[in-house]
């Protein structure tokens, strides 16, 4: 037993019964005491007030309205954030965050004009901010501010792996964005085909991985932006502001069709979905050259060697192929799958067939035609796209004329390279080496 609060206020005597704490109720002494002394502390206009060891993992709400408090103790608890409302405390002095689980510095309490000491040893920061934290607040608040925020858009595999290198002993403020939480490990949805209903879920640990599970020190925010300007990004519900913006959108692939029987996500959560329907269809017809339709097709012919699978390129080339040798070994394997009909410079006009049209042919339809994700710079910056809305880039992976927007992945527009995996991971190393 001890005193949550101080300033001539002894909770003690309160109710000794409600004190002992054991492992049984602590949810309950989350949930229900600590809110109920904080209006205990509301009525007696406390100053001081601690709340250290409480196995608290948030921030109670009722706690920002205390705003007469000059010294808050939330030492040794579970916090791994503070919320943005901890500003209302605008007398605060004196905060102790010991011993929490803080992976970065937080920087709310830190726009408080009259807090003089903030206390960050005992959490698990990066080896940077272990030093920083131990000096003046004064110090910290010039570490924060001199650190450039670089914001990556897009977590696939270039936006994942610059991050990842960023995270690791960060030396700015980092923010992913993504519609996703997911990162997907795309080379390995396939195993999808292979997976029954019963152990989806164990399977797709090995394959999706949670956004926040490599970024330690940085901050993710799922959404998707509307449009790009000189200095911010705007989202559905938010403005963000960068200094160096790093663009890793890669494509997405359209839905001409809306019908179940057209499949146009790729990813292990839609295949394993659909494995079942994929597994009854004699019929499957593949529309678009690019990778994903060139491996779907390798991928069904391998796993399915009795289906009937037509393979249709709207452009006179397979894998949209800058590199001959590579066309060539693709269409090479293609004539050794029996059960695939390729036709390549052949468009599907989808004025002319109709989903009914197309099922009378075919009782799967996987629509692997894609655009780049570019569609958010077409209001301020139309003129750096390519008639393909590929984004102009430069020797360094720099948007052409601005130096501190850098492009990665399949959104980039490059003459002499494949649209390949390995493109990713080599883009992500040379955008990380320029940063």
């Amino acid at each position: 037993m001890r005193m949550l609060v101080e300033a001539g206020f002894d909770l003690r005597k309160v109710d000794k019964r409600s004190m002992i704490i054991s492992s049984s109720i602590s949810k309950l002494w989350k949930n229900v005491f600590v809110p109920k002394y904080i209006k205990i502390c509301l009525r007696q206009r406390l100053k001081k007030l601690d709340l250290r060891n409480l196995q608290l993992e948030h921030v109670p709400a009722s706690l920002t309205s205390c705003e007469l408090l000059e010294d808050l103790d939330l030492s040794y608890n579970r916090l791994t954030t503070l919320p943005l409302s901890i500003q209302k405390l605008k007398n605060l002095r004196t905060l102790d965050l010991r011993g929490n689980l803080f992976n970065k510095i937080p920087q709310a309490p830190l726009e408080l004009r009259q807090l003089e000491i903030i206390k960050l040893t005992e959490n698990p920061l990066p080896s940077v901010e272990k030093k920083i934290v131990k000096e003046s607040i004064t110090i910290i608040r010039q570490y924060l501010k001199s650190r450039p925020r670089v914001v990556i858009l897009g977590g696939g595999i270039a936006g994942a792996s610059i991050a990842k290198k960023l995270d690791i002993d960060p030396i700015c403020d980092l923010i992913v964005i993504d519609e996703s939480d997911f990162f997907t490990m795309k080379s390995k949805c396939f195993s999808a085909f292979d997976v029954s209903i019963n152990n989806v879920a164990e399977v797709s640990k090995n394959i999706m991985v949670r956004t926040e599970y490599y970024l330690k020190h940085s901050r993710f925010v799922r959404g998707r932006v509307k449009t790009l300007m000189k200095d911010r990004l705007i989202l559905e519900d938010q403005t963000l502001f960068y200094d160096y913006l790093v663009i890793c959108t890669g494509n997405i692939y359209l839905r001409p069709y809306d019908d179940p029987c057209v499949l146009t996500k790729f990813n292990f959560e839609e295949l394993s979905k659909n494995a079942l329907d994929l597994k009854n269809a004699n019929r499957v017809l593949v529309y678009g050259s690019g990778l994903v339709g060139c491996r779907t097709v390798i991928e069904l012919a391998s796993h399915y060697t009795n289906k009937r699978i037509t393979f249709i390129s709207q452009n006179d080339y397979f894998l949209s192929a800058r590199t001959e040798d590579i066309e060539r070994n693709f269409c090479e394997k293609l004539k050794t799958m029996k059960n695939v009909s390729a036709f390549s410079q052949y468009k599907i006009k989808l004025n002319s067939y109709t989903v009914a049209d197309l099922k009378k042919k075919f009782d799967m339809i996987m629509w692997c035609q894609a655009i780049p994700a570019t569609q958010f710079m077409e209001k301020n910056y139309s003129s750096c796209l390519t008639d393909s809305k590929q984004i102009k880039i430069n020797e360094f992976f720099q948007m052409v004329g601005h130096s501190n927007i850098f492009v990665a992945g399949d959104v980039a527009f490059t003459e002499d390279e494949m649209l390949t995996q390995d493109r990713a991971y080599q883009h992500a190393k040379n955008v990380h080496t320029n940063l």
